[in-house]
């Protein structure tokens, strides 16, 4: 009779077959997201590229010569970044500063589809000027018309800890002006940490590819 594997250790087998010759300790980040936690946003770093005329460069798709321009912008601007961590991604950036490049930035792209897909409906509740306990009660009546089991996710102490993150996020957002459309924009400094590991440009702008890709994946799920 064997034991029934717990869904840490199936998570792990599964992150071991799909990124083979990695240590554990090199994938378990991976591991965390799926496992259903989330790295928060950092809204500080709010520039963006200018053409000719001082307009900003706006590449609204992920092709295309714009596209590259920003992404070429962007990792030379990231490459240069100095600043510490906000809290909420210390332990990101002590990560990413031990995963391998392409790893860390699909890791990335990875928690900020999937964190921007959490906090959407917190971001509007907070748009509306609800408090967390109207919120929460939305949650309820929520899992009560879809007659859900109240899982972790709902967790009401969980929630209110994101709520109020967000809120947070938000309030740094509007300070510094960071209205910037793209998903980078919350994730720059852990970006930088990951491309300050190469010399070579393109390959930072191809790193920087791989956060969208691997972005663009999830959030479309």
């Amino acid at each position: 009779m064997t034991e029934e594997k717990g869904d840490d250790s199936l998570i792990m087998e599964v992150l071991e077959e799909a990124f083979p010759g990695r240590s554990p300790q090199k994938v378990a980040p991976i591991g965390l997201v799926y496992a259903g936690v989330r790295w928060g946003r950092d809204f500080r770093f709010g520039l963006l590229p200018k053409d000719e005329t001082g307009k900003p460069i706006l590449a609204r798709e992920c092709s295309g010569e714009k596209y590259r321009q920003y992404l070429s912008w962007l990792a030379d601007y990231l490459y240069e970044l100095e600043a510490e961590p906000i809290d909420e991604q210390k332990g990101l950036c002590k990560y990413m500063s031990e995963m391998q490049a392409e790893d860390a930035v699909s890791l990335i792209g990875m928690n900020a589809a999937l964190y921007e897909y959490d906090a959407e409906d917190m971001e509007d509740a907070i748009e509306e000027g609800k408090p967390f306990s109207v919120y929460w009660e939305e949650v309820q009546e929520y899992i009560r018309e879809l007659d859900l089991e109240e899982e972790e996710e709902y967790d009401e102490d969980t929630l209110r800890d994101m709520f109020y993150t967000v809120k947070r996020e938000m309030q740094t957002k509007q300070r510094y002006r960071s209205d910037i459309p793209y998903a980078d924009a919350g994730y720059r400094l852990v970006l930088s940490v990951v491309l300050k590991k190469l010399e070579n440009p393109e390959e930072r702008i191809d790193l920087l590819d791989c956060f969208y890709k691997s972005y663009n994946v999830y959030a479309s799920k």
